[in-house]
């Protein structure tokens, strides 16, 4: 992912008619070789894009000195404000699975972090980079506990352990109130459940899968999509049927 280029001033401040974050695709579809993008810096706007911007991907410069210009230069959607902005990107570089395909330039599918505020960044020069480790070295040196790096016998172990014990427990027989009860139970409902809207992941659906038959049953991985499921199933929704086939992003 290119490194992005940040508004020094905060989102309520910036000139809306004049900055207009966006995200982009372009692509060379004679190499099968594409790139997604997003752009959210001081009064940029869409009609930026390969006109006075030209992204600050080192990759895509290189890939651009050996196949030329990219074909395909596409303004993919508009957002309010850059956190929109970057946090789609991430979603549409998951969903693409672009760090395990080939065809992508991207090599990473994370957020995109924010820059610190300024006109420039002095925290990415190396003689502030290495100010700020002696820095923190010398702290920790000057911080450190007298226990730090022992280890702990194990007889001393075990006292601590049945010093918490039975009546020695500061909770020995000591319940829940009626309302503590009630307000957890409340906590744990809904969207306040910490598993709210949470599925199983692929791996754990094959394993439940796994011991409630006792035969691995055999998959299949999609290759436009990445998805996996099992063989008699997969071809209804996916390889020639995929919706990241059929769809230009």
């Amino acid at each position: 992912m290119q490194k992005k280029e940040y508004n020094s001033l905060p989102d309520s401040e910036k000139a809306k008619e004049d900055w207009v974050p966006y995200t982009y695709l372009i692509g060379w579809p004679e190499q099968n070789r594409w790139y997604y993008g997003v752009r959210y810096a001081r009064s940029c706007k869409p009609e930026d894009l390969w006109n006075v911007y030209f992204t600050s991907s080192k990759i895509v410069k290189e890939f651009i000195k050996i196949h030329g210009e990219p074909i395909i230069k596409e303004v993919r959607k508009t957002f309010n404000n850059s956190d929109e902005a970057r946090s789609w990107e991430s979603r549409v570089l998951k969903k693409l699975h672009v760090v395990k395909k080939e065809e992508w330039l991207n090599k990473t599918d994370n957020r995109s972090i924010t820059p610190l505020y300024g006109a420039d960044n002095h925290s990415s020069k190396p003689e502030v980079k290495t100010k700020i480790s002696n820095t923190l070295k010398k702290w920790h040196q000057n911080n450190l506990s007298n226990r730090y790096g022992t280890v702990t016998p194990d007889d001393v172990k075990e006292k601590q352990s049945k010093a918490k014990q039975g009546e020695l427990n500061p909770f020995f027989k000591k319940k829940h109130t009626e309302k503590n009860i009630e307000l957890f139970s409340k906590n744990q409902r809904g969207s306040n459940n910490s598993f709210h809207g949470k599925k199983h992941s692929v791996e754990i659906k094959e394993y439940l899968s796994m011991i409630s038959s006792g035969i691995p049953k055999p998959t299949t991985q999609c290759p436009h999509c990445g998805k996996i499921g099992g063989i008699n199933t997969m071809p209804r929704w996916h390889f020639n049927n995929c919706k990241e086939l059929k769809n230009v992003i």
